[in-house]
């Protein structure tokens, strides 16, 4: 103590800027240190997010195609003909005629077209030309719906061909409401304009809202799930499945040793939650990003500490 009263005034300054210096680094450190932190959950949720406005966005434009295409083909007068006069050989041949025009003119290859009669019974299927009759009404509500209402619906559903974007119309001719049809699109488009973009999705069928008992084990997910689209990138796929779903709906977002992960419910035109979508990031794309914020709050603390 004596030594540093003996000490001049200029050098007690010095050590006291010198100690502020150091409290100051100290205290810089620390805030970076936070900033940090919270500059990648900020990167973290941003990429949750996008993920799950791209769904949105990609799932929206599938239902504007599908209520589009299905509109179209409803107004066929060969199809309204067909179910009028109950002759299911005039609506086969509209269904190959329309196959044949989509795979040759469009980017839709592998669409499923199903036409109903008014009491909700199967009518023709493009891709099962002998199978009809069944009666829909106990499972597809869809059909039943619109037969009812003569109203569109574009809606997600269960059928025994899994989960499915299904848009379903009115079929009318000049006398009145004579059935309905339904466009039906999966999701392999989807998941590889996601894989496009380095990202993963992965449309997921729940069997709990399913009537179907009997799966195919090669496509279960989890414990209550089934994939249901054709296109998985299989390094996803085997990441994807070492996550605990239970967490990720209760976070909305984690975080594996290769992935970001978030997800969407998938609900019918009900309200009821029939699958989910698993969206993912790889890591490396998402630390690039934080790498960057990170180097912009450096900069950004440095010269506020160095002013």
């Amino acid at each position: 103590l004596r030594t540093i009263m003996r000490l001049s005034i200029g050098k007690k300054i010095n050590i006291a800027i010198t100690l502020i210096s150091l409290v100051s680094l100290a205290i810089g450190f620390i805030i970076l240190r936070v900033y940090e932190m919270e500059a990648t959950q900020k990167v973290h949720w941003e990429f949750a997010h996008t993920l799950q406005d791209k769904v949105d966005i990609e799932l929206d434009a599938k239902k504007d195609v599908g209520i589009s295409n299905a509109v179209s083909i409803a107004n066929d007068t060969r199809i309204s003909d067909a179910l009028r006069q109950a002759d299911r050989s005039g609506a086969l041949v509209a269904l190959k005629n329309l196959s044949q025009s989509l795979n040759k003119s469009t980017p839709f290859k592998n669409v499923k077209v199903h036409i109903h009669n008014a009491q909700s019974h199967s009518f023709a299927r493009s891709w099962k030309l002998d199978k009809y009759g069944d009666d829909l009404s106990t499972f597809r509500h869809s059909v039943l719906k619109v037969n009812k209402t003569q109203q569109a619906i574009n809606t997600f559903e269960l059928g025994k061909a899994g989960l499915s974007l299904r848009s379903v119309v009115p079929v009318m001719d000049s006398e009145g409401h004579v059935g309905s049809l339904e466009f039906m699109q999966g999701m392999n488009s989807v998941a590889k304009s996601f894989h496009s973009q380095k990202d993963a999705f992965l449309l997921l069928m729940d069997k709990r809202a399913s009537r179907v008992k009997q799966f195919n084990t090669d496509v279960q997910f989890g414990k209550h799930y089934i994939i249901s689209q054709k296109f998985v990138e299989p390094t996803f796929l085997t990441d994807a499945k070492s996550i605990n779903l239970d967490d990720l709906r209760q976070s909305q977002m984690v975080l594996s040793e290769k992935y970001l992960y978030s997800y969407k419910d998938i609900k019918d035109f009900r309200g009821k939650k029939i699958g989910m979508v698993l969206i993912a990031s790889p890591l490396s794309k998402v630390n690039a990003a934080i790498e960057i914020l990170q180097e912009q709050t450096q900069v950004t603390l440095f010269m506020l500490i160095t002013l």
